[in-house]
């Protein structure tokens, strides 16, 4: 990470560091990031260099993109970086990096016989930066009165305040700390110099913070938690501070205190698809693979001299350069317009088509499929294992205190840029899969049993009154995932917990794609994969598992471990109905719940009656003995 602005790059210094991938999945645009010693705040696209970052190519995914921000969108980049030179602190590699602030902007000394509360602007902080080790860059309080030396290294060190406000709609903004203690919204006043502190003090039940004044205002932040919050803090101003911008609208949601660090302060929403080799001759599949490259290829003489000099082009040696030029050409033709009454666009279904007939599928270095036998007695029709895939995803925007997105203009998604992007940040990976396809007329058959039976409605209630809290004017149906849903994803979070105990990766770098198709076209898949940032993807752990003699007895497993949970029988009777909020009915963490990373529904839609039976009804666990 770096200090933003490339024309005053001398007043924008290191201060840290993140991977690539977690800027699309922590520490994206709008996100607070805590560092060793100082935290910051991810700021909008307007002010990232891009000239630093590489073009990917996935058209499925840049239309997806450009359905959801604008047609506008036009390139898919990765992360801005280049190779670190060490020995040239001072560089221009130096000043290549995501731009941050410092946020929250109020300070706290860390000398307990100070705990000075001011604003980062008041002239009692200095930042300190260490060229060799941007991870030492940290605030420092100047005038602190309790430090006994003025030395660098005895320096009172400052961090934030940990507490800000966000609301529903997406927006951040400071904690008021000033109002809040002089208790303006009691009737109070504010005095003439404000000088604060932020201490600690003990209770009973454990500890907590008090923010104090000169003046003798005092208040505990107890007070503006849980339902006191309403009316302690003021309503929300509509901030976006990663964009240096404000909603001229105003907001009507009410702003919440949020601890820096908690999970709700920042959801991000992506969208991924994989790769698949292009339809037509052998020369529009290589072109398609390397379209981030040939694209600004001005013309045939252009082309012919930057093959000659091999690297990512080397490929196309082997073809004419008239041949390779109308493959161009073609490419560059613009697509034509969707099909009429078609509301949006289906990333998965190209892919359940090429995973349901692999041997249809052109041969590619990033999509590699091998249809193996399925083992006997677990109702599947087909196995493929996915030697090879390349997964790309991008980052489209983030959500505050629910991770829940709503629709149109009840959409509470926070922009990442002050106008419509043209470009959005994503990030490609290689890695291998297991796909599985279960047999259609049994999925159909349960269907009707759990239909019959209404075992599925009370999660369906509850999905309905979470969307009216949400969008009470909306259709409260609205992003029901479906009966086959739930079950398929039930059934692929037994497998991941079982996998992961063999294939040798973490739970958390086993991913899941769920294959449901539509109701008139209907699907039932699962896609467990791992992927890895390297450019030569995986070890192949988990595609050895497919094999038809071990995946049997990982599905035995599986299913086992399924009917049984240490938290029965509190899990086994959970039901999602007022005053629980929560969207699954038997699952919790102790037998079906999956790292973040791990899940496209974070945990929702998940119940083990649906799989084993669970109880004393098993009339509608798909698999009624394990």
């Amino acid at each position: 990470m770096s200090a933003p602005a490339r024309t005053e790059r001398d007043f924008w210094p290191r201060v840290g560091g993140v991977r690539p991938s977690a800027l699309l999945w922590s520490s994206g645009v709008g996100s607070v990031v805590d560092l060793p010693q100082m935290t910051v705040l991810i700021r909008g696209l307007e002010f990232w260099d891009y000239r630093q970052q590489v073009r990917l190519t996935e058209n499925r995914l840049l239309a997806e993109v450009k359905r959801r921000l604008g047609p506008q969108v036009t390139e898919l980049r990765s992360a801005p970086w280049t190779a670190e030179r060490p020995n040239e602190p001072f560089g221009d590699w130096a000043f290549v990096g995501v731009p941050v602030v410092p946020f929250p902007r109020w300070l706290r000394c860390l000398r307990p016989r100070c705990n000075r509360l001011a604003r980062l602007d008041s002239d009692e902080f200095t930042l300190q930066t260490n060229a060799f080790r941007p991870d030492r860059a940290r605030y420092v309080h100047a005038q602190c009165h309790a430090q006994r030396s003025t030395s660098a290294k005895s320096a009172s060190p400052a961090v934030a305040a940990r507490f800000v406000v966000a609301c529903q709609a997406g927006h951040l903004d400071e904690f008021p700390w000033i109002e809040f203690v002089h208790k303006v919204d009691a009737g109070g006043s504010i005095c003439a110099t404000p000088v604060l502190t932020l201490e600690d003090f003990g209770k009973t039940l454990g500890p907590s913070l008090r923010a104090r004044c000169g003046c003798g205002a005092k208040r505990s932040l107890m007070e503006a938690t849980g339902e006191r919050s309403a009316g302690v803090l003021p309503q929300c101003r509509g901030r976006h501070p990663h964009l240096t911008w404000f909603d001229p609208k105003g907001c009507r949601e009410p702003a919440r205190m949020v601890v820096l660090g908690a999970t709700n302060l920042w959801f991000p929403d992506t969208l991924s698809s994989l790769y698949l080799p292009a339809a037509g001759s052998d020369i529009d599949v290589v072109v398609e693979r390397l379209w981030g490259d040939l694209e600004p290829v001005p013309g045939k003489d252009a082309l012919t001299y930057a093959v000659s000099l091999g690297g990512a082009l080397d490929p196309l040696r082997k073809f004419d350069t008239e041949e390779a030029w109308a493959a161009i050409e073609r490419r560059r033709q613009p697509p034509g317009p969707d099909p009429a009454g078609e509301p949006e666009s289906d990333l998965k279904r190209p892919e359940w088509d090429a995973f349901t007939n692999p041997d249809a599928v052109k041969f590619d270095r990033d999509f590699q499929l091998r249809e193996v036998a399925a083992p006997m007695s677990t109702r599947l029709r087909q196995v493929v294992l996915a030697e090879r895939l390349r997964e790309v995803r991008a980052f489209i925007g983030f959500t505050r205190i629910d991770s829940e997105r709503g629709e149109g203009e009840k959409s509470n998604r926070a922009p990442i840029s002050r106008r419509g992007p043209e470009w959005v940040p994503a990030a490609e990976v290689r890695g291998e899969g297991l796909f599985l396809r279960l047999d259609e007329n049994e999925v159909q058959q349960w269907e009707q049993r759990v239909r019959d039976a209404g075992t599925l409605d009370p999660l369906l209630q509850a999905h309905r009154a979470w969307r009216r809290r949400i969008d009470p004017d909306g259709d409260s149906a609205a992003g029901w995932p479906g009966n086959r849903y739930v079950l398929l994803h039930t059934l692929a979070h037994a497998l991941m917990r079982t996998v992961a105990l063999d294939c040798g990766y973490a739970a958390a770098s086993i991913s899941e794609r769920i294959y449901t198709g539509t109701q008139h076209d209907p699907a039932a898949g699962i896609l467990l994969y791992t992927t890895a940032s390297d450019s030569e993807g995986t070890l192949g752990g988990l595609v050895s598992l497919g094999e038809s003699e071990r995946l049997g007895e990982l599905w035995t497993l599986a299913l086992r471990a399924a009917g049984r949970c240490s938290s029965d029988p509190l899990c086994a009777e959970h039901d999602p109905q007022p005053p629980r909020q929560a969207l699954h009915g038997a699952a919790c963490h102790a037998c079906l719940f999956a790292p973040e990373t791990s899940c496209e529904r974070g945990n929702r839609y998940l119940d083990r009656r649906l799989l084993v039976p669970v109880g004393p009804d098993a009339t509608t666990a798909f698999y009624p003995a394990t």
